[in-house]
């Protein structure tokens, strides 16, 4: 790969997640930051001469990395930040997501403001309709669980359901090992099934009925790849008409100094039991490298976001 255009988005650092769409022959494209406040948005219709549009505010000391669209609707997530990422545990923040009317492109108007009452929202998919599929922490529960919001009146959006791990709610036994939501949850073309990563374990969720999902198969993955207090899943990639799923861990730890990252592919095609069907081989570095692998580097080595199209099948794809 080779870089094609550049946009110093007006100074703002640490572009982050991202969702673009098409207006009138025009693509823009919507991100968060990590080392700011707000949204940018960028008109990328010439890869070659990306422009910067403008920035819209978000609430101060609360992480605004999050965003998914459909359509004239978009969903950006808040989310209490950390130290870490500049942010002050003790000065107020804000959560929940914001709903914006995307109709005219580069002026969103804020529909309404849902709140988890705890923390907010992370990785969430609107992948268009009447639902919108949330990352939240909530009250009474440990991590994040899949909280189902309907969205028909974008003004007024409610909860429609909820789904956890059992052993995240306040009272139930704990389980071993790392647990929570991290998101997308990704919904099957006819909107009656959702693939996601839920450490420990891949999950298939029967979302027919918004308001009791229930458990269709699950496949384990922590132990043995993740240890205990790690999150083990970061990824879930359905590609529907081959009845696979692509999945990915993160990683955490600096120098590889945990267990084993990984990305790999699940044959899916009977949902009640997903299997592991390969993983892939691990990148080594260019002979000429001043160290013999990517752990011996520094940093962070291993995989993280991947591209995901979370939309239903009507969406209009670049090119």
């Amino acid at each position: 790969m080779e870089p094609v255009g550049y946009s110093g988005l007006d100074s703002r650092k640490g572009a982050f997640k991202m969702a673009i769409k098409k207006v009138n022959g025009r693509w823009y494209l919507y991100m968060g930051h990590l080392w700011h406040y707000g949204w940018s948005i960028v008109d990328v219709t010439d890869p070659k001469d990306p422009k910067f549009v403008k920035t819209i505010p978000g609430p101060a000391n609360t992480w605004t990395i999050q965003m998914t669209l459909h359509d004239n609707i978009m969903v950006t997530g808040l989310e209490k930040s950390s130290l870490a990422w500049g942010a002050d545990p003790n000065k107020p923040n804000d959560e929940g997501v914001l709903i914006w009317d995307i109709s005219d492109p580069i002026n969103p108007r804020q529909l309404s403001h849902w709140k988890t009452g705890s923390t907010g929202t992370h990785r969430n998919s609107y992948p268009g309709g009447r639902y919108a599929y949330l990352s939240a922490a909530a009250p009474g529960f440990s991590s994040n669980i899949l909280l189902t919001l309907d969205i028909s009146d974008p003004a007024r959006p409610k909860e429609a359901g909820r789904w956890w791990m059992t052993g995240q709610k306040d009272g139930e036994p704990k389980p071993e090992g790392p647990e929570g939501f991290h998101g997308p949850a990704n919904i099957s073309p006819d909107g009656k099934m959702a693939s996601m990563a839920y450490s420990p374990a891949v999950i298939n969720l029967d979302i027919s009925d918004a308001a009791n999902p229930k458990l269709i198969g699950r496949l384990t993955f922590s132990p043995p790849f993740v240890a205990v207090g790690a999150p083990s899943l970061h990824t879930v990639l359905p590609l529907w008409e081959r009845n696979l799923l692509y999945v990915n861990s993160e990683a955490i730890a600096e120098r590889c100094n945990e267990a084993l990252n990984f990305a790999g592919l699940i044959d899916n095609r009977n949902p009640a039991r997903p299997r592991l069907m390969s993983l892939f081989p691990l990148p080594v570095p260019p002979k000429s490298a001043p160290y013999k692998n990517f752990c011996e580097k520094g940093g962070r080595f291993g995989p993280h976001n991947v591209n995901q199209e979370i939309h239903l099948p009507d969406v209009e794809k670049p090119g």
